[in-house]
């Protein structure tokens, strides 16, 4: 049986720019993840990987990587009420944690996933979520 896994940002990016100093370590990662797991990503998830691969790698990568994520095995899921608005709880309480990371340790909790594949160290002290990240 596949576990569920949420793919942050930071893994999208990298594995979209050929450039980025993670790049091996993401393909690697999503390639292995895509045989033993169900990878999800939510629409704030997708927002921000397309933001910040079109402004780091361009337009054309964005639109590139986004084709991918909506053709390949990645579920795509809606941030729902209950989990919105848990984050914007947690935004208002941890200063270093963006709203898309709220988005994200909410949903996690609502939909009981434990498992997230991340490049993204303040995760690591997050109770309830198992980091996965080589």
């Amino acid at each position: 049986m596949k576990y569920s896994i949420i793919v942050d940002a930071s893994v999208l990016c990298s594995f979209a720019n050929t450039r980025d100093v993670h790049h091996d370590k993401a393909t690697a990662l999503i390639t292995s993840m895509l045989n033993e797991s169900e990878l999800i990503i939510t629409d704030h998830i997708f927002d921000e990987v397309l933001s910040v691969t079109s402004r780091k790698a361009g337009r054309s990568h964005a639109i590139m990587l986004g084709k991918y994520i909506i053709q390949s095995e990645f579920r795509l899921v809606q941030t729902g009420r209950d989990a919105l608005e848990q984050a914007w709880k947690a935004f208002q309480k941890y200063e270093y944690l963006s709203f898309t990371d709220c988005t994200i340790i909410s949903l996690m909790k609502v939909s009981r996933i434990k498992r997230l594949a991340t490049f993204d160290k303040h995760f690591k002290n997050i109770e309830g979520i198992e980091t996965v990240d080589s």
